[in-house]
């Protein structure tokens, strides 16, 4: 959903409802929101005698998240035993043996990444010098890990399922700015 009013003000929200089939009943459903600002700064009565130099300013944010699958394992939260796993020898003969898939995955759900950005972008003296610059933080939560705070003895011969847990952030800026001109028919950038 957009709105502008006046190409001046700017507003767009969006949403989407992803599913997986690889996650267990329950934890398959992710619902993924965003939003974004804008405001054009320069079409503003008070900034009229800066429109010489400053040609067109606008400021802008956004905030919006997507969904990852990540550590897990087709029909991972099912139990049950892979068959064809080893061999024992039972009466001198090889018997082909089943191995238990190990406990099942069922408190795994989506990974989310959660950006946020602001930026600006302008163009100057008779649009001959454009600015774009951003700065942004991503986020990743539910990352997949397993407990460390529950042991389990080696005798049982698992380990413990992946779950939502650990968290990563990233964060930085980039810009671009660009020189644009004409020397007769030729336009260079």
């Amino acid at each position: 959903l957009d709105y502008s009013f006046r190409d001046k003000y700017m507003l767009g929200l969006f949403g989407r409802y992803d599913a997986s089939y690889l996650y267990a009943e329950g934890k398959r459903w992710g619902f993924f929101p965003g939003a974004s600002v804008g405001w054009r700064v320069s079409d503003e009565p008070f900034f009229g005698k800066l429109k010489n130099v400053v040609n067109d300013l606008k400021l802008r944010a956004s905030v919006g998240q997507t969904g990852s699958e990540a550590g897990v394992s087709m029909f991972g939260y099912l139990p049950g035993y892979n068959y064809n796993q080893g061999i024992a020898v039972l009466d001198g003969k090889n018997v082909i043996g089943a191995r238990p898939r190990g406990l099942p995955v069922t408190n795994l759900s989506w990974e989310k990444n959660t950006s946020y950005n602001a930026g600006v972008d302008a163009r100057l003296f008779q649009n001959k010098f454009s600015l774009t610059a951003d700065i942004f933080r991503k986020i990743i939560s539910g990352r997949p890990a397993g407990r460390y705070d529950v042991l389990l003895p080696s005798e049982a011969g698992y380990t413990l399922p992946n779950e939502n847990l650990n968290k990563d952030e990233y964060r930085g800026a980039e810009g671009m700015l660009t020189f644009t001109s004409k020397v007769g028919a030729l336009n260079y950038n």
